[in-house]
Formats: structure tokens, C-alpha cells, sequence
């Protein structure tokens, strides 16, 4: 393997694992969130059929239900992990053709980069963040 081609592949492997890695923490935050919100719910109905916990200690706790919940939904920890694991996948791909197959550094690059552009439109779309869409940034990703 070319020294151009081990450089590139150690960027991209090094890409995978930080993204992987932000995946599997959105995943983790979002099901914390929905642990949250039901343990909290359960909680507050307990405490509301319980006659000597104090009222502001039951409101509280049903407080959290509704903020884990409207955390969830407002940072889209699902959407952000899916779009992470999505990345990883993607990239990991590209490494295996640079291992295994017979494509060139360019190609391998180009690859890449055709990827992070998608991945970025799709980022972009996700968090409502639109940005003026050109021909470079309509790439459709191609191994």
C-alpha cells in the first residue's frame, strides 16, 4: 500500500471511529431520555396517589417527565445517532475498497469527500438548517 493511500486510510478510519462513537452517544442520550421521561411519569402518578409526599415534590417530578421528553424531541438524538451510525458505515465502505480493491488515492478521496457533502446536506436538512443547495452539494454518493 502507497504511503498516499495509508494516510488516507488512516483518516478515514480515524473518521469512522469518531463517528461511530458520536452515534453511540446520541443513542445513549436519546434512550436515557425516554428512561427519564417514563421513570419520571411513573414516579409523579405514585406520588400523586400517595397522600404524604409534598405537592411541589410530585410537580417536580412530573416536571422532568415532560422536559426529558421535549429534550428528546427538540435535539433528536435518534435522528443524530442514525445520521452518525449512517456516516460510519459510509466511510467504512470507502476504507474497504482502499484495503481490498484496486482503487487509486484519488478515487478513494473523491469518495470521501463526496461523502462528507452528502452527509453534510442531510446534517443540514435534519436540523432545519437549509443551506443554498449547488451542484457540488447535489452529489449523489457513488462506491
Amino acid at each position: 500500500m502507497t504511503d498516499g493511500k495509508e494516510k488516507l486510510l488512516g483518516e478515514i478510519q480515524a473518521e469512522v471511529e469518531a463517528t461511530y462513537a458520536a452515534g453511540r452517544l446520541n443513542s445513549y442520550a436519546d434512550l436515557s431520555c425516554s428512561v427519564v421521561a417514563i421513570a419520571a411519569s411513573f414516579m409523579a402518578a405514585i406520588f400523586a396517589a400517595t397522600q404524604n409526599v409534598p405537592g411541589w415534590l410530585t410537580a417536580t417530578i412530573a416536571a422532568l417527565s415532560g422536559l426529558s421528553a421535549g429534550v428528546q424531541r427538540v435535539t433528536d438524538f435518534r435522528g443524530r445517532a442514525a445520521w452518525s451510525f449512517g456516516r460510519s458505515t459510509s466511510l467504512s465502505i470507502v476504507a474497504r475498497n482502499l484495503k481490498f480493491t484496486n482503487i487509486t488515492v484519488e478515487e478513494g478521496t473523491r469518495q470521501f469527500n463526496a461523502i462528507d457533502k452528502e452527509m453534510e446536506r442531510a446534517y443540514s436538512s435534519m436540523t432545519g438548517r437549509e443551506r443554498e443547495r449547488t451542484a457540488a452539494s447535489a452529489l449523489t454518493i457513488k462506491y
